[in-house]
């Protein structure tokens, strides 16, 4: 490639004077790098090219590559000029990829152009990092899904001039033994990672959200919170795709549903959830065995009429309530429902002192 980044790299240990955007990102790049302990790290080009061709390939790399690669990397020997936009590299065999800001960056860039352009209300997105003018017309500002590991409770915030990223393996991975190694690496150990962490992050501008998603993503939420309080503006949300923990710093903006919300149904079975059999009373009078037995009978019953079918629970409005298995106290309910034309049906809160409902 005869780009200007491609040019760069094949020039070191020489001052060489490149463009204001890409002394910009490569700036932005060094500070992150610093904050992070070097778990963002914009020379990582040697891995990132050997972890390419092993996705292709559908193996992993040989253990000496990872070596010899790693050896070739580290954000200290890039130096850039203080008081003029130079850049140094400063071994021979170093190769910058700026896959983990570059569309961060250029996505701000947008926005700003379209700014001073008189276009204030904007929002650009880049497949993963957006970032966001004044609000529309009408509107607080502009409403955006979080990328969460289930699809039936999608949290969505409002943001303006500010940026968000999302990192994880959910499209780029190479799968070995059973073992997911995502398409960003550890720079310390020169792996692709399988902590299996979906980040998200918001922060002033577009390339420190995108890099802020990438170094939390090698240093998990404990280490990658505490690298945040020393970046003003920025917050981030992590869960595991795993075991579905959920993981939010401080200052990260408010979401509808909150993040904490538990979906009770989780659009495959009816997990969760049981026959309805009499009430308190009717219950407290019956014994075990009679209890066991109603029980599996209304059980029964409720899975004729409650039908989970692509993500949706239906009822046929013949009877059989359902109720879930555990008793909940102080709570929030919320409801996506239809009743088809001539139907009928109602939610029933039990043993509630305060129920307020809307519609």
């Amino acid at each position: 490639s005869d780009s200007e980044l491609s040019r760069l790299c094949q020039t070191a240990e020489t001052d060489v004077m490149i463009s204001d955007d890409l002394y910009a990102v490569l700036r932005r790049a060094q500070e992150i790098g610093e904050a992070s302990d070097g778990a963002f790290d914009v020379t990582v080009g040697p891995l990132s090219r050997l972890w390419r061709r092993s996705r292709h390939v559908d193996r992993l790399p040989d253990p000496y590559e990872v070596e010899e690669y790693r050896a070739r990397i580290g954000h200290e020997h890039l130096t850039l000029g203080e008081n003029s936009s130079t850049a140094r590299l400063g071994r021979p065999d170093m190769l910058l990829d700026l896959g983990g800001i570059g569309k961060g960056y250029a996505a701000q860039a947008a926005v700003e152009f379209m700014k001073a352009n008189g276009v204030p209300q904007c929002l650009v997105d880049l497949g993963g990092d957006t970032a966001f003018g004044e609000a529309p017309p009408y509107r607080d500002g502009w409403r955006i899904a979080i990328v969460t590991g289930t699809e039936l409770l999608t949290p969505r915030m409002t943001l303006t001039n500010q940026a968000v990223a999302t990192s994880g393996d959910t499209e780029q991975y190479l799968e070995v033994k059973g073992v997911r190694y995502s398409h960003i690496m550890d720079p310390a150990t020169g792996l692709g990672l399988t902590n299996r962490l979906l980040v998200t992050t918001v922060a002033p501008d577009g390339a420190t959200a995108d890099a802020l998603a990438s170094a939390i993503s090698v240093l998990g939420p404990e280490r990658g919170f505490a690298m945040l309080r020393t970046i003003p503006g920025a917050s981030a949300f992590v869960e595991s795709v795993e075991t579905g923990e959920r993981w939010v710093s401080d200052g990260f903006p408010a979401t509808d549903p909150p993040l904490d919300a538990k979906p009770l149904f989780n659009g495959h079975d009816l997990t969760g959830w049981k026959g309805l059999v009499g009430g308190p009373p009717a219950r407290a009078k019956m014994s075990e065995e009679a209890l066991a037995t109603a029980q599996r009978k209304a059980d029964d019953k409720m899975r004729g009429h409650w039908k989970p079918h692509k993500g949706i629970l239906h009822f046929d409005g013949e009877g059989a309530s359902l109720v879930t298995d555990r008793d909940y106290g102080d709570f929030e309910l919320m409801l996506d429902w239809k009743i088809t034309p001539g139907g009928d049906s109602g939610v029933y809160l039990r043993g509630t002192p305060q129920v307020q409902i809307w519609d």
